[in-house]
């Protein structure tokens, strides 16, 4: 898969549309091109509104084990405060202040996350 598309996004805090999106738009975007699936497009991101939206999805989305295009969700204290797309080999797809691929293990130690989840839909 060629990832020049998802790393043209540049973040913004509410998602406006192509290219300018948060990490849920990114997200929407990957499963919208992707896979053919539509997820709501919350208009902007902070952590109520990232984990209100993740609260709406999590019945609807399978939690799954590690696995290509996955949706990758970060909390801290319980609460979903970002997500990106998993990609093989252990990177993460996502987007907090530019779009990039890291390591799972480098944004969990830069940001200090509690918990990853993964999950898919079907």
């Amino acid at each position: 898969m060629d990832l020049t598309y998802y790393l043209k996004i540049c973040y913004t805090h509410k998602n406006i549309g192509y290219p300018q999106l948060n990490c849920w738009g990114l997200v929407c975007e990957f499963y919208r091109r992707e896979k053919n699936i539509t997820l709501d497009l919350f208009p902007t991101e902070d952590m109520r509104t990232l984990d209100k939206c993740y609260l709406e999805y999590r019945k609807a989305l399978k939690e799954t084990a590690k696995k290509d295009n996955c949706i990758t969700a970060f909390f801290k204290h319980g609460v979903c405060v970002h997500c990106g797309i998993y990609l093989r080999d252990n990177k993460i797809l996502h987007t907090d202040r530019c779009t990039a691929v890291q390591p799972l293990h480098e944004i969990l130690k830069i940001k200090n996350y509690d918990e990853v989840r993964f999950y898919d839909a079907a």
